[in-house]
């Protein structure tokens, strides 16, 4: 009775109260496995919850009194391997597992769950490679059968799911890669395509950190879109245009080479959105021909002053009325002969610029004529 009451309670999370059950039990009948089987399961997983690892080495104390009493019965070192491999002590946790998988009276199922545990051993410690052996070797149990392994499948299939929501892409693709493996369904291709997209970028992403030739804001931006990739949440318009304006501090030439390097050697991550990659370096060609044209002498100050302006505002800078006022004053005391050939300069020999604001420059050219 106090063995089914907790799994009551634990079965509605109410797991004080099935904890004083299951102790109960084991109290009244100290010599039946599955009490001390069930009161371990219980206090490791509130020692997950509350992260408090006094609970996790209590439940190991239960299995070792499980294991004193069914030497045979492979699954209870299994439930120790558990405990080891909530603590990241992966040594300890292979051990045991090895300790059940040679228990000479261990059922197909015996073994399958503690292959499907040691996969997660490996995930955890990074292992990603052995992930598929493990799976090699589910197929390998001897009576495995179609459905065995269509179940071992499933499951690899719930733990990538589970890491995939926790953002560990890395060993969720090693699981799901591994069921595919196993038991291919076309419904998890999707999955698993996803997947592999993410950690392409990651990997990507890793390099480009340390890549000396892609400027800061390029890598912050990069950085952005792989967050876009991996989080559902939009990202806010002004953390672009903090990029754009802080493009600014840098040469054209180096923000024109940057994405450069970024579309050659990083193509997962500029095909999350290429077209954000492209309008980019189209600012970065806008403030290469700002480089130039600032050195041109057949360009006025008042219009590399405006010039300077356009770009500002291409950037993302905000309208600013006593600039563009100074710079409307300046135009109008300077010269009209030398106001058209400046402008006639931005024309031929910075497209970019002219052509951002074409209706602008053509005006001032209609306006001189009237001068």
């Amino acid at each position: 009775m106090w063995n089914l009451l907790g799994l009551a309670h634990s079965f509605n999370k109410n797991f004080d109260e099935a904890e004083r059950a299951f102790r109960k039990a084991s109290e009244l009948a100290p010599d039946v496995a599955l009490y001390w089987t069930n009161l371990s399961s219980l206090l490791r997983d509130k020692g997950r919850l509350s992260e408090n690892s006094h609970l996790t080495t209590l439940a190991r104390e239960c299995s070792h009194k499980a294991i004193d009493l069914q030497p045979q019965n492979a699954r209870l070192y299994v439930d120790v391997a558990l405990t080891y491999l909530d603590e990241s002590d992966f040594s300890a946790a292979r051990q045991w597992l090895d300790r059940g998988l040679s228990c000479e009276a261990k059922t197909a199922m015996d073994e399958l769950e503690a292959l499907l545990v040691l996969a997660e051993l490996h995930v955890k410690a990074k292992d990603y490679e052995k992930v598929k052996d493990v799976a090699e070797q589910v197929k390998n149990i001897p009576e495995a059968t179609i459905p065995v392994i269509a179940y071992a499948s499933k499951r690899l299939t719930s733990l990538g799911f589970e890491m995939f929501k926790a953002n560990d892409y890395f060993s969720a693709l090693a699981m799901v890669e591994a069921a595919q493996f196993l038991y291919y369904k076309k419904e998890r291709v999707g999955l698993e395509v996803e997947l592999r997209s993410a950690v392409d970028c990651l990997n990507e992403f890793s390099a480009l950190e340390t890549d000396s030739q892609v400027i800061e804001p390029v890598k912050r931006l990069a950085s952005m879109m792989v967050s876009r990739l991996l989080d559902e949440d939009e990202i806010p318009y002004s953390a672009f245009i903090d990029v754009y304006l802080s493009l600014k501090d840098y040469q054209g030439s180096a923000v024109v080479s940057s994405f450069e390097r970024l579309k050659s050697a990083y193509p997962n991550i500029v095909s999350i959105s290429p077209e954000t990659i492209d309008e980019a370096r189209e600012k970065g060609v806008m403030l290469m021909e700002l480089d130039e044209l600032e050195k041109d002498d057949s360009v006025v100050q008042p219009v590399k002053d405006l010039c300077r302006y356009i770009c500002h505002n291409a950037l993302g800078g905000g309208r600013d009325g006593t600039v563009i006022g100074m710079i409307g004053t300046a135009i109008d005391n300077t010269p009209t002969k030398l106001l058209r050939a400046s402008v006639t300069s931005v024309r031929k020999k910075y497209p970019k610029i002219y052509s951002s604001q074409k209706q602008l420059f053509d005006e001032l050219v209609r306006a001189s004529r009237r001068w």
